[in-house]
């Protein structure tokens, strides 16, 4: 009986480390959606090139990232703006439409 109180309150809990869901999804330029914190992991540690995570609004929501993934203390609301803000400024203003 205590096993299955346990799962019940375990299951309760709200998502936790790379599962646990950004603020609002994160819609890229190239039309990729981030969702999950492991959604950003892959776009940083994968997708993105090296030299463009050494500028400090990348290494910023990296930082935030991998606190948020180890402790739920760290608000996911913060790795969203700090991801927000960082692709903003890193891929420049809206390309105009071709006529």
């Amino acid at each position: 009986m205590e096993h299955s109180t346990r799962s019940q309150a375990e299951a309760s809990k709200p998502a936790m480390g790379w599962s646990r869901p950004l603020a609002r999804p994160v819609t890229l330029r190239d039309g990729s959606s981030l969702v999950t914190l492991a959604d950003v992991r892959t776009f940083l540690f994968k997708r993105m090139q090296g030299n463009r995570r050494e500028s400090p609004n990348w290494q910023r929501v990296t930082a935030l990232l991998l606190s948020a993934a180890r402790s739920d203390a760290v608000d996911v609301a913060d790795v969203t703006i700090a991801l927000e803000m960082a692709a903003s400024m890193d891929e420049g203003p809206p390309k105009p439409e071709p006529k």
